[in-house]
């Protein structure tokens, strides 16, 4: 099993990880019953409408319907007229490297929580990674309490350029807040998420 992040400052650690982002840009105190009272009445309103003027209701549905329809037709065909102009077909091939200057060294985290039934098929994908394994490191990243993962882990040999690390319990647990801990660490130079 892979390290532990631990220091005297754990709880520091974990509250700059669940606040890093200011508050106003945060969705961890977003006021869902707001939303949830709009959503309710929008619905209402369209059942009134529904029931008291149903041909209406269904002719505006109708052109709704119609001109999301048209636009996302223009926009494919748009999509479809630059990838052709701009003669993307030819650059669909890998032609392998066109510089001589040296590849840079990345990281790829990966978040994991309750993923032990996958593990296998990311392993497998992750070993299929095209890039030269001297210059790539991917980090596991999971939370503390995820035994379930740690125990599907701990019966895989990894490849040395694979590591697992398990982040401090916090009060919440999403894979942001665990990807935070890493890049609060102070020896990340390139993260790839």
């Amino acid at each position: 099993m892979g390290p532990y992040i631990t220091t005297t400052e754990e709880a520091a650690l974990i509250h700059r990880a669940e606040h890093r982002v200011a508050a106003r840009e945060s969705s961890h105190d977003l006021n869902f019953k707001i939303l949830h009272v709009a959503l309710c009445s929008l619905i209402a309103l369209v059942a009134l409408t529904g029931a008291f003027a149903p041909a209406i209701t269904f002719l505006v549905f109708a052109l709704w319907g119609t001109l999301t329809l048209i636009a996302n037709m223009a926009l494919k065909l748009a999509t479809a007229m630059l990838f052709l102009h701009h003669g993307a077909l030819a650059s669909l091939k890998y032609r392998g490297r066109t510089t001589d200057a040296p590849l840079p060294e990345i990281s790829i985290m990966v978040p994991l929580f309750k993923k032990c039934a996958m593990m296998s098929h990311l392993l497998t994908h992750l070993r299929q990674l095209d890039y030269p394994k001297n210059l790539l490191q991917v980090i596991l990243v999971m939370e503390r309490d995820d035994i379930s993962t740690a125990k599907t882990l701990a019966g895989i040999k990894l490849p040395p350029w694979i590591t697992a690390i398990n982040v401090p319990n916090g009060s919440i647990k999403t894979k942001p807040r665990a990807l935070k801990h890493l890049g609060s660490l102070p020896r990340v130079d390139h993260w790839r998420l």
